[in-house]
């Protein structure tokens, strides 16, 4: 089942919402969750939690700055964490990828041993990038 179709099924947007999102992903880019809450049509946390549903993957309404040791901070380039909106974090599950947008099925990132970590949650955006703030300050501070 396509994302659109699946927030429709949840009754999150309609038929209309849907093409008024495609509309605007197709005329500026973007991904058709962006573009739903850009025109309107849905919220951020609603995107998540249904996205979150769509993957089989948790939703992470907040984020522990306790997750965000050093250790796992390193295990992700920042770089690649900048530009694909993701954080490493051990939570009380054990280590957890935070994303915000693709699939989790496209990120392989190995822990220590060199193992993949396999869960994943998705995390508002603001709230990865106030983790790669924090985690840029103790580079420079470190």
């Amino acid at each position: 089942m396509r994302l659109g179709d699946f927030l429709i099924s949840l009754n999150l947007i309609t038929e209309r919402e849907l093409i008024e999102g495609l509309t605007r992903q197709m005329s500026s880019g973007g991904s058709l969750g962006e573009c739903l809450i850009l025109v309107g049509c849905i919220t951020e946390p609603e995107l998540l939690r249904a996205l979150a549903m769509f993957f089989k993957v948790d939703y992470a309404e907040t984020l522990d700055a306790n997750w965000f040791t050093p250790d796992c901070l390193r295990l992700l380039p920042h770089t690649i964490a900048r530009k694909k909106g993701m954080l490493v974090g051990e939570t009380p599950a054990g280590l957890t990828v935070f994303f915000n947008e693709g699939q989790p099925s496209n990120i392989d990132i190995r822990d220590h041993q060199g193992q993949r970590i396999d869960q994943f949650a998705l995390a508002k955006l603001s709230q990865i990038r106030q983790g790669q703030e924090a985690y840029s300050k103790m580079q420079i501070l470190g």
